[in-house]
């Protein structure tokens, strides 16, 4: 279950900048491209590419996360915002959910 607690639209940087936590009972925690799934339905007419997902916190003994999400407009936006090494983790991430859901077909046709 996902609770927007803040959301402020930045008009200068061309963002949205949400604050919310997400409660995971019995689950492991969320890893970041479940985040950016769960916020682009929360914000409607997003795109996962130009979601930044900062600040994720889970607290010891709970299960209950919470973060912050930069929903941008643009790609140009994003780039000339957000630091180098966001972006590189963020575009690893998607590599690398790309890799996993490419192997997994591969299995499945043997």
């Amino acid at each position: 279950m996902v609770e927007v607690k803040d959301r402020k639209e930045n008009m200068v940087l061309g963002r949205v900048e949400m604050v919310f936590s997400v409660t995971h009972d019995g689950e492991r925690t969320p890893s970041r491209n479940e985040l950016i799934e769960m916020v682009a339905k929360q914000e409607p007419g997003s795109k996962k590419e130009l979601i930044i997902i900062l600040d994720v916190n889970t607290r010891f003994g709970q299960s209950q996360t919470s973060a912050l999400a930069h929903i941008y407009s643009s790609k140009e936006q994003m780039d000339n915002t957000e630091a180098k090494y966001l972006l590189e983790k963020h575009k690893s991430d998607d590599d690398a959910n790309d890799e996993s859901e490419d192997s997994g077909s591969e299995g499945s046709d043997e």
